[in-house]
């Protein structure tokens, strides 16, 4: 018998889009990373995806930790942004 939890609540997450402009970068860009396993997602629609708060803090956080300490000029090839273009 599966029941559900009173506390359980799904994990709060944001639209790829949403995503997009919050990093500073085009919707495209997430797509790529999700597509490519990167990213984790679940597939809303026919183009339509959820990245789990969690999830886009983890990549987020493992992505911009080597760009920091990445040159002593402080720029970046990627233009600081953890995805690399």
């Amino acid at each position: 018998m599966n029941t559900i939890q009173p506390d359980a609540r799904p994990p709060r997450g944001r639209h790829h889009a949403d995503l997009a402009v919050l990093w500073g970068c085009s919707a495209k860009t997430i797509l790529r990373l999700i597509h490519s396993g990167q990213l984790p997602a679940v597939r809303l629609g026919a183009k339509t995806y959820m990245v789990a708060d969690v999830d886009a803090a983890v990549f987020y956080a493992t992505r911009s930790k080597g760009l920091s300490a990445s040159g002593s000029s402080g720029a970046s090839p990627s233009g600081g942004r953890p995805w690399g273009g």
